[in-house]
């Protein structure tokens, strides 16, 4: 198991797994993400929920590092996932 995954099995970390504030997501003049706050603290199961375009795919691309956000603040287990995309994905 890798560093951060085996790090959520019992040992201390930070409490919010995700957090985001004002997350955005645009492509070109199209914006798929418009401002959203959440977290995602441990223990908590959380879904997206809404119609096609809604910019369900293009969060968890973010949240996954696979795409980086255009605006706002994305933090996943404590790091930001523009600069430690590897970790972030515990690769």
């Amino acid at each position: 198991m890798s560093g951060l995954a085996g790090s959520l099995a019992g040992v201390p970390g930070p409490e919010d797994l995700i957090r985001a504030r004002g997350l955005t997501k645009r492509f070109g003049e199209f914006t798929a993400v418009d401002r959203i706050d959440f977290d995602l603290r441990r223990g908590e199961a959380f879904g997206f929920l809404g119609p096609n375009g809604a910019g369900k795919s293009s969060t968890m691309r973010m949240i996954g590092c696979v795409s980086p956000p255009t605006g706002g603040e994305l933090t996943i287990l404590g790091l930001d996932p523009t600069g430690a995309t590897s970790a972030c994905r515990g690769t």
